[in-house]
């Protein structure tokens, strides 16, 4: 980064967010010639530009981190970062210049997810005002309700057929307790003790690996903060990839496949499900799916005053006029009541009703 001192702010954001992407540890140099250049030029940053740096820098520690991001900054992150005052000073201009652009209403919907996800990872070191974290929940609710059963990837058919087939039970677009993530498939089996124990399937396409000029896959930035991010909640992760899925022809190579992933993860028989009827892959539509997993859902959404939709976080706002939400009411009953999900099956009612 000899040049660090000519860039402009589309080609800082644009370096950083490569870093991210590619799993990338840069030098401490390096990290610390382009925080002396954003700080210079934070004024001059448009609003996707903010998002996208501040989304690449939170993607970028937990990458570096390994598993999660506490309150307090670790050694090993205010190694990397030169000094704690440095490294807050950047996310705070951020932070400054993005409740700015909301409050000019010159944020899209891809910032405000962006604002989530950072505020999900860097917790206390990153904290939006309650109204802005209001707007970043309610984007974040909404690109999930957008999402239609019938936009399954092949991929992720393909897999269920599987799991079908090994009389393997699954639930599908599930909701975690936190709100964060949408699940392909989760699989309920049990312990050794009788408790339960739950698997998330992930069917990982393309845009979630990078490839190597050897041919060689590697994950990147975001795929590896959210299987982090499960595994945080406790969650068991199976992700199938689709470059070696493919390579699997044969309805019983790809059952072998399955299976064989399933027992090294010390799951034999644990997730069988015989005298369970198997339900179709056409009852395991979007609403349907949520109902089914309520208990996972049970935290995941609260109506806020005046309708607005919100999540919760696990830290609080930093603004001191922030409220707590009130207590759980029906998730799936308040995006019917905003118009947001609207579709829902025959079966799905029958169900409900009953």
């Amino acid at each position: 980064l000899a040049c660090v001192d000519d860039f402009k702010p589309q080609e800082l954001a644009n370096t950083v967010w490569a870093w991210a992407t590619m799993r990338h540890q840069p030098s401490a140099d390096s990290l610390a010639a382009l925080e002396r250049r954003v700080l210079a030029c934070v004024d001059d940053f448009k609003p996707q530009n903010l998002a996208n740096t501040l989304w690449a820098i939170a993607m970028l520690i937990n990458s570096i981190e390994g598993d999660s991001i506490t309150c307090r900054p670790t050694r090993r992150v205010m190694r990397l970062w030169g000094t704690t005052a440095i490294d807050q000073n950047v996310l705070d201009q951020l932070l400054h210049r993005l409740e700015h652009a909301a409050q000019l209403r010159s944020l899209e919907e891809q910032a405000f997810q962006q604002i989530l996800q950072a505020h999900h990872l860097l917790g206390d070191r990153f904290k939006p005002s309650a109204a802005l974290l209001d707007q970043a929940r309610e984007a974040w609710a909404q690109q999930f309700a957008s999402v239609s059963s019938s936009s399954r990837s092949f991929l992720n058919k393909e897999v269920a057929a599987c799991l079908d087939r090994l009389s393997i039970a699954y639930d599908v677009e599930a909701l975690t307790e936190d709100g964060m993530h949408r699940i392909d498939m989760l699989v309920r089996g049990r312990t050794d003790d009788g408790g339960e124990r739950l698997l998330v399937i992930e069917c990982d396409g393309p845009t979630h690996f990078l490839r190597s000029s050897d041919g060689t896959y590697r994950i990147d930035g975001s795929t590896y903060a959210r299987n982090c991010d499960l595994r945080k909640l406790g969650l068991d992760v199976l992700c199938v990839t689709g470059h070696e899925w493919t390579s699997l022809t044969k309805d019983d190579e790809r059952d072998a496949y399955l299976r064989r992933e399933l027992q090294e993860r010390d799951s034999k028989h644990s997730f069988k499900c015989d005298n369970v009827p198997v339900e179709t892959r056409d009852h395991h539509r979007d609403i349907e799916a949520r109902r089914r997993v309520h208990r996972l859902c049970e935290v995941g959404g609260h109506a806020a005053e005046g309708g607005a939709l919100t999540r919760p976080t696990p830290q609080a706002s930093a603004s001191a006029s922030y409220v707590p939400p009130p207590p759980y009411i029906d998730y799936l009953s308040e995006l019917r009541k905003r118009g947001i999900i609207v579709e829902e099956t025959n079966n799905a009612k029958k169900r409900r009703t009953e």
